[in-house]
């Protein structure tokens, strides 16, 4: 007798758990999902996206691939993971810690600025940055944060430790001046000069060493971290 060949479509490993008799209830691929690895939870989380895609009914249910990528996603951001950066697009997109994105955040939605090569500055998206970072070949990290004075950053690190990073200001007088501190010292908000001043002019025009502070700000007059957000300085120009 001649045997037919039976094709076995792929089933993720938690939509086996699932299988039984009855519908489930969220109770119970929670249940599942809690019992998951990190690494597992993520994967499963994915796997279910892709079906929740090619699904064409019943994806409100607890059982449907929908529901399950929904409740499998909540479980991972409990244990800190992300899936993003928020503002990243869908390409660019993987798993991050959550404290490693601002991108959801409110003050990540107002105006950003970039200075172009031309000398000029223009309105830029989050998304764009993120895109220009990661545009880099080999393994990467991405993290999003607000510096001390208020600009946005991306950056990425690669396995072999080489680093990329973009930063936005939210003004094109804050992206059109020049920012310095002190490198490999941590401190406070930047002083904020003219481009095309250098950090010893700057020091000689506004009375203090350059060498001697990790960070400089206007105040009631210059000197080391006034505490005055260097976003102030910059649309506050002086001299």
């Amino acid at each position: 007798m001649k045997m037919r060949s039976v094709i076995v479509p792929f089933v993720s490993a938690a939509a086996l758990v699932l299988a039984g008799c009855g519908e489930k209830t969220v109770e119970d691929v929670r249940k599942a999902y809690t019992g998951m690895s990190d690494e597992k939870l993520q994967a499963e989380m994915l796997d279910q996206r892709v079906e929740c895609r090619a699904a064409t009914e019943d994806s409100d249910k607890p059982g449907a691939p929908c529901s399950r990528a929904n409740i499998a996603e909540e479980i991972a951001e409990s244990r800190g993971w992300c899936w993003g950066p928020y503002a990243a697009a869908n390409s660019d997109k993987s798993w991050l810690r959550c404290t490693d994105d601002v991108t959801s955040s409110e003050q990540a939605h107002l105006p950003w600025f970039a200075a172009t090569q031309s000398g000029s500055c223009r309105e830029t998206a989050l998304i764009e940055a993120i895109g220009k970072v990661l545009e880099h070949d080999g393994p990467w990290n991405v993290k999003t944060s607000f510096s001390k004075e208020g600009f946005f950053d991306v950056a990425s690190q690669l396995k072999d430790g080489t680093s990329y990073k973009v930063r936005l200001y939210p003004s094109c007088g804050a992206a059109m001046m020049r920012y310095i501190t002190k490198p490999g010292d941590e401190g406070g908000v930047s002083l904020a000069t003219p481009l095309g001043m250098s950090p010893r002019d700057a020091g000689e025009h506004f009375g203090f060493d350059v060498r001697s502070c990790s960070a400089y700000s206007f105040g009631s007059g210059l000197g080391c971290g006034l505490g005055i957000p260097g976003w102030y300085a910059a649309t506050h120009p002086v001299g």
